[in-house]
């Protein structure tokens, strides 16, 4: 139960910062967004190809890639974060606070998901 409180703290922490500085989400929302925009309109005839069997066309095929970008994008944006909190000292003294260090893992994983809910999902 007390790493649950721990991912609690960690994963508010996250959502915190980000709304106080929403140029740490912009990026991993934009990317992913101009990048379907520009292969799926500029390359949308790749459909007509001869060999290109895939029924639903290329924009359903490109957003495969806009989610993995996504993913992607989310796990490097975490990581900067991570080593963010380590180069100003926040996670020396977040690994003596935290008497279960399992709660940082967790909370490092989904932010969203545990500091958005009353009840615990992580």
């Amino acid at each position: 139960m007390r790493s649950l409180v721990v991912a609690r703290a960690v994963a508010w922490r996250t959502l915190h910062n980000v709304s106080h500085n929403p140029m740490l989400l912009i990026p991993q929302v934009v990317f992913p967004l101009f990048f379907l925009t520009a292969f799926a309109g500029g390359l949308s005839n790749i459909r007509h190809v001869p060999g290109f069997d895939y029924p639903q066309g290329y924009t359903a095929f490109q957003f495969v890639f806009v989610i993995c970008q996504s993913a992607a994008f989310g796990g490097v944006f975490t990581g900067f974060g991570i080593a963010r909190d380590f180069e100003s000292g926040f996670g020396r003294r977040l690994m003596l606070a935290a008497p279960h260090r399992t709660g940082i893992v967790l909370a490092t994983r989904s932010p969203r998901c545990c500091a958005g809910s009353s009840r615990p999902c992580c």
